[in-house]
């Protein structure tokens, strides 16, 4: 079990890179053709680059939240495991004092 709950915490790990790395892919708006600022012309083109930009821009920022979020649910999984197992063997302890006692 503790190796379960060590690759949980790698894959928080993981995940957590994930989302602190995710803004690193951000781009200006001139990668999707957009050149100048909002309303400073570009046209249909100028436009549609805004666009695309400003979803690209979202979708990352959403997909950064959601490795966050996924990292920290197995970050407490990870720790819920431990805890289990601590909780098994101290019952398990238990129980073996209590047999030892009454033979």
């Amino acid at each position: 079990m503790d190796r379960l709950a060590d690759r949980l915490d790698q894959a928080a790990d993981t995940l957590t890179m994930v989302d602190r790395r995710m803004p690193g892919r951000a781009v200006t708006t001139e990668a999707f053709g957009a050149f100048g600022a909002a309303g400073s012309g570009g046209g249909l083109p100028g436009r549609l680059g805004r666009a695309l930009h400003k979803h690209w821009a979202a979708v990352l920022d959403a997909r950064a939240s959601e490795a966050g979020d996924a990292a920290a649910r197995l970050a407490a999984l990870a720790q819920s495991v431990r805890t289990t197992v601590r909780h098994y063997d101290e019952t398990d302890e238990l129980v073996r004092r209590r047999l030892t006692r009454e033979t």
